[in-house]
């Protein structure tokens, strides 16, 4: 992705999946207010850029099957309307922040395939759907796989 595609200013969904995207987010994207974005099983590097964190319109991230590293921000608190989380399959590494149970509209969320230490915050597993939440769909590694 190039730098000025946060020139887009009328941009709303960013769907570019299943393609040969390389190289990393750049932090320009945070100029936007976009509700989708989807860049899935392209071959980005990096970790989430700390603007993307900002935008507080997005409603479904998608990065899964790329090799995007780094860190999972406590800023996800800030994806308020977030309901789509996919970061699967990269190589994000750290813990899943407890902030994340912030995000009360997300019902779905996948973190398999990454380098993810210790337990699911209490407060994520707090919004499953057993729990009276709206969360139905949470997907991880076990301890050790």
């Amino acid at each position: 992705l190039i730098d000025e595609i946060g020139l887009l200013k009328n941009l709303r969904f960013l769907i570019l999946e299943q393609g040969t995207i390389e190289g990393e987010i750049p932090e320009s994207i945070g100029n936007l207010l976009l509700l989708i974005v989807d860049l899935d099983f392209n071959r980005l590097i990096g970790p989430i850029p700390p603007s993307l964190y900002n935008i507080k319109s997005l409603l479904q991230l998608d990065l899964n099957d790329n090799q995007m590293t780094g860190l999972l921000s406590s800023d996800v608190k800030h994806w308020q309307k977030m309901t789509y989380l996919q970061l699967n399959n990269n190589a994000f590494t750290g813990i899943i922040p407890s902030e994340l149970g912030q995000l009360q509209k997300l019902h779905t969320a996948f973190f398999h395939g990454n380098g993810f230490i210790g337990s699911m915050p209490q407060s994520v597993c707090d919004n499953l759907v057993a729990e009276g939440g709206k969360l139905s769909t949470l997907e991880a590694d076990c301890a050790g796989q």
